[in-house]
């Protein structure tokens, strides 16, 4: 299909800065101007916890994250769906294109990451991370819906 495209992306744990292991994985749709993007997690040492989702971009050494929405992991796994406009992420003026990953942290301090694009490597932990602040705002925000995955269904 035109004007479409698709690509899955891993998703690691990492423990004191550093990769651990392969936990899950996101598979994010491009369609015309809206992204869907859904995250599977399995293998979470974790009977129960929250997490935050983002999508992060590099700043120098740091990872600057939009928050894209949250999701529950219950033994050990966790799904999350959303679907947003490609050239505007709810939480900032940022596009989809402009942004280097996934970022998800657990009400625990567990950190799941995914690189989409390439470059040096990042450290990964809380002090190297940030969410997303807008320096000079200008123009009013606009507000965007965050779809979950019912509202997804809904729409086919």
């Amino acid at each position: 299909m035109a004007g479409m495209k698709r690509f899955i992306a891993y998703i690691y744990g990492y423990e004191n800065a550093k990769k651990a292991g392969n936990t899950g994985f996101a598979r994010i749709e491009l369609r015309g101007e809206e992204c869907r993007l859904e995250i599977h997690l399995r293998s979470v040492y974790a009977a129960q916890t929250h997490c935050r989702v983002y999508l992060f971009r590099k700043q120098g050494n740091q990872m600057e994250g939009s928050l894209i929405g949250e999701m529950d992991v219950r033994n050990g796994a966790g799904d999350f769906a959303t679907a947003m406009k490609i050239m505007h992420i709810p939480t900032s003026s940022l596009s989809f294109f402009e942004m280097d990953g996934i970022f998800l942290c657990s009400e625990d301090g567990r950190i799941f990451m995914s690189r989409w694009t390439e470059g040096e490597p990042l450290t990964v932990d809380m002090e190297h991370f940030g969410e997303w602040r807008e320096s000079q705002p200008e123009e009013p925000p606009v507000e965007e819906e965050l779809y979950t995955k019912e509202d997804m269904h809904a729409r086919e």
